[in-house]
C-alpha cells in the first residue's frame, strides 16, 4: 500500500512538472475600460468632460502611451449628451461636442500638447435644484452612465470678510510702540447645498520691484505678481446643521508665510496690493473657496498620499460601466479685500518680515508710501 502512494505522488509531481512551462504572460487579456472626469460648475456657461480609454500592449506601454489613439476615441466611437432632469422629467437635453486643445503638458507620459476634450454648453449656467445625467452611447462597447447634482454657491455665502463691501480689510497683528502682538482671523462662511468640502485660499497681489543697487535708485524691472496660500480644508457630515463654517487663521502665520516664499534682499522691494484709487483703498487679498460635492469629496479622500503602512488604496467611480468621476465643484469668493494700518505697520517693522522690504501703494500714508 506504501508502494502504491509513493508511486502514485511521484506520478502526479512529475505530470505537474511536465505541465509547467518557462512562458510567463507579463500582460493580463486586453481590457479596455472608458475613463470619464467631468465637474459641472453651476456659474458656467461651458461645461468639460474628459473621456478616455484605457489600454495594454504586448509592447513596452510607455511608447504606447505617445500614440493618441490609445488613450482617445476615434470621433464616431459614441454620441453622448447629458440630460438635465427637473421632477423626474428631462427638462433640456444638451449634447456632447468635440474640442481640440493644445494645452497639454508635455513632459508627461502620454502625447500632447494636443488632446480631445468634450463640452456642452448651457446659457445662464446650471440649475442647482435639478440633477444631470451623462450618457454616451457606444457603437462597439458597452454604454456609459453617470449622474450627480449641483453645487448651489451662491454669492454672499461668504461672511467674513464681507462680499459685496468695498473697503473690507483683514486685520493680522497689532502694532503699539513697536511692539507687535499677532491676532487671528476668522474667515466665515454658510454652507451651500449639496456641499461636502471647502478648500480654502487666500491669493496675495503684489509688485515686485528689483534694483540694481542697495539704494534702491536704479531700477531694473517691475513685476506684478500673486501669491497663493493654501489655508486648508473644512469638510460637513450630510446629516450636520446649517450652521455657518469658521476657518481661523493664525496671524502669525501670514507673516511666516510671506517671510518663507519671498526672498529677503536689499535689492527687492514689495508694493503690497493695487491702490484703487475711485475707492481710496488698497485691494490686496482675494479670498477663494473651492468647492466640492459629495462624490468629488469621497475622489479626493481616496487619492489623498498615503501615510500608514497600508499602501493599497480602495477604488472609487460613479461611472456605470467604466471608471472615472462625474461630479460638481464651484468656486466663490471675496475679492479686493484689503488689510489694517497695523497690520501693514507690523509688516515693515516685524523681525519676520522687515528684511522683505514691504510698502503700500496708499498715497495717504506717509510712513509707507512706496513712492518718493
Amino acid at each position: 500500500m506504501k508502494k502504491e502512494i509513493r508511486l502514485f505522488l511521484f506520478l502526479s509531481l512529475t505530470a505537474l512538472l511536465y505541465a509547467c512551462t518557462t512562458d510567463v504572460e507579463l500582460n493580463a487579456p486586453y481590457d479596455s475600460k472608458t475613463i470619464v472626469f467631468g465637474l459641472l460648475d453651476p456659474k458656467l456657461d461651458t461645461q468639460w468632460v474628459k473621456i478616455n480609454r484605457s489600454w495594454l500592449s504586448d509592447g513596452n506601454n510607455l511608447d504606447v502611451a505617445m500614440i493618441r489613439d490609445s488613450s482617445e476615441y476615434p470621433d464616431n466611437a459614441f454620441q453622448g449628451v447629458v440630460n438635465e432632469w427637473d421632477n423626474g422629467q428631462i427638462s433640456a437635453t444638451y449634447p456632447l461636442q468635440i474640442a481640440e486643445l493644445d494645452n497639454k503638458n508635455q513632459n508627461g507620459i502620454f502625447f500632447g500638447p494636443e488632446h480631445k476634450a468634450y463640452y456642452f454648453v448651457s446659457p445662464g449656467g446650471l440649475d442647482d435644484e435639478n440633477r444631470y445625467t451623462l450618457e454616451l452611447d457606444f457603437v462597439n462597447e458597452d454604454d456609459i452612465y453617470g449622474e450627480t447634482g449641483v453645487i448651489e454657491a451662491a454669492i454672499g455665502s461668504i461672511t467674513q470678510p464681507p462680499t459685496g463691501l468695498n473697503t473690507a480689510s483683514i486685520n493680522w497683528a497689532v502694532n503699539i510702540n513697536n511692539n507687535i502682538s499677532y491676532t487671528n482671523y476668522n474667515f466665515r462662511w454658510n454652507p451651500s447645498n449639496n456641499a461636502r468640502r471647502y478648500e480654502a485660499n487666500l491669493i496675495i497681489h503684489y509688485k515686485e520691484y528689483i534694483y540694481a543697487d542697495q539704494a534702491q535708485t536704479i531700477l531694473l524691472e517691475e513685476n506684478v505678481k500673486t501669491l497663493n496660500w493654501y489655508l486648508g480644508k473644512k469638510t460637513v457630515s450630510p446629516n450636520s446643521p446649517n450652521s455657518q463654517i469658521t476657518l481661523e487663521v493664525n496671524g502669525a502665520s501670514f507673516f511666516n508665510y510671506l517671510a518663507g516664499n519671498w526672498e529677503a534682499s536689499p535689492l527687492i522691494r514689495r508694493e503690497l496690493g493695487i491702490w484703487d484709487a475711485e475707492d481710496q483703498f488698497v485691494r490686496a487679498f482675494d479670498f477663494e473657496l473651492t468647492i466640492a460635492d459629495d462624490d468629488l469629496n469621497t475622489y479626493l479622500n481616496v487619492n489623498e498620499p498615503v501615510t500608514g503602512v497600508i499602501q493599497e488604496r480602495p477604488e472609487f467611480t460613479n461611472i456605470v460601466n467604466g471608471l472615472g468621476l462625474f461630479a460638481s465643484r464651484s468656486t466663490t469668493g471675496t475679492y479686493g479685500v484689503g488689510y489694517t494700518p497695523s497690520t501693514l505697520a507690523a509688516l515693515v517693522e516685524s523681525d519676520i518680515t522687515a528684511a522683505l522690504n514691504i510698502c503700500t501703494p496708499n498715497p495717504f500714508s506717509d510712513e509707507y508710501y512706496c513712492g518718493e
